[in-house]
């Protein structure tokens, strides 16, 4: 259940991997490299659906660069 608040709708973790096709520990790991920035609410940790869809565009593709 994705919470809307005055700055638009938070995701829980697993909303969060749901929404953007990863599983809730890769999202944990992303949280904590700061990949993706999360907020506190009440004793959950909320990402905002504007920051899924920064990371959707933001993301690159999987794997190393190529080597030039």
């Amino acid at each position: 259940m994705s919470i809307k608040t005055s700055d638009g709708i938070a995701f829980t973790v697993s909303e969060a991997a749901e929404y953007l096709g990863y599983s809730e520990h890769t999202i944990r790991k992303y949280l904590r490299r700061g990949l993706i920035s999360s907020s506190k609410f009440s004793s959950s940790v909320v990402i905002y659906k504007a920051e899924c869809d920064r990371f959707k565009t933001s993301k690159r593709g999987p794997g190393r660069p190529p080597q030039k």
